[in-house]
């Protein structure tokens, strides 16, 4: 049975409903885990978790690290190599997806799967993947180890932070397109990820940093 991971931001709290009962309603999975830090670094003051559907457990994690919160503080609870599924607060999942995760990890425990990759050439490497949470990533923790979190200048591009960790460890990535249609907004995206600048050229910064630092995507 999976686990589904995902994290969250005071104000998308109140829509978080669709998401959390799409996967709730998965067949498959053992359990939702929404990951919250005990204090946010763009909000301030005490945080007040939302009222969570029965079924759906909630995790605290002493450090925000942005959109990874939702990977890196549950991944280091769990064996190396569970499997997890991680996906956004945003987004709400049909009949089958997590399923269809599930089946593409039995027949292949070694990579990681996405729903909706993309080739690092778009953001200026000469090689490599992008995994996209919106779509759901499936991992295991040995995947990502050593959970390095990543910079608070990278925190909003868990993407890219995120699929360096996965190619630090040398783990192949492979797509499940047919799983992407399976994905659908929902509309809650109450504050943006990333409130100044470009988020293209911070992908850009983000991949140059990564690709210097764990030795990737020449």
């Amino acid at each position: 049975m999976l686990t589904v991971a995902l994290t969250s931001i005071p104000p998308r709290f109140a829509g978080l409903g669709p998401t959390l009962e799409s996967l709730l309603a998965q067949s498959g999975v053992g359990r939702v885990v929404l990951t919250l830090p005990r204090v946010y670094d763009r909000f301030p003051g005490p945080v007040t978790p939302p009222p969570l559907p029965s079924g759906v457990d909630l995790h605290w994690s002493d450090t925000d690290l942005g959109p990874a919160t939702k990977v890196l503080p549950l991944a280091a609870t769990l064996p190396a190599h569970a499997p997890f599924l991680f996906c956004d607060d945003d987004w709400a999942y049909g009949p089958g997806w997590a399923a269809g995760f599930a089946a593409a990890h039995a027949g292949d425990p070694a990579t990681a799967l996405a729903a909706q990759p993309f080739d690092a050439t778009r953001i200026g490497r000469s090689h490599g993947t992008i995994v996209q949470g919106y779509a759901g990533v499936l991992v295991t923790p040995a995947m990502l180890a050593p959970l390095t979190p990543p910079p608070s200048r990278f925190r909003p591009v868990d993407d890219i932070w995120l699929s360096a960790l996965i190619a630090a460890n040398g783990v192949p990535v492979r797509p499940l397109p047919d799983l992407r249609a399976l994905a659908r907004p929902t509309g809650n995206e109450a504050a943006p990820l990333q409130e100044n600048g470009s988020r293209a050229t911070l992908n850009r910064d983000c991949a140059a940093y990564c690709a210097k630092r764990f030795g990737i995507w020449r």
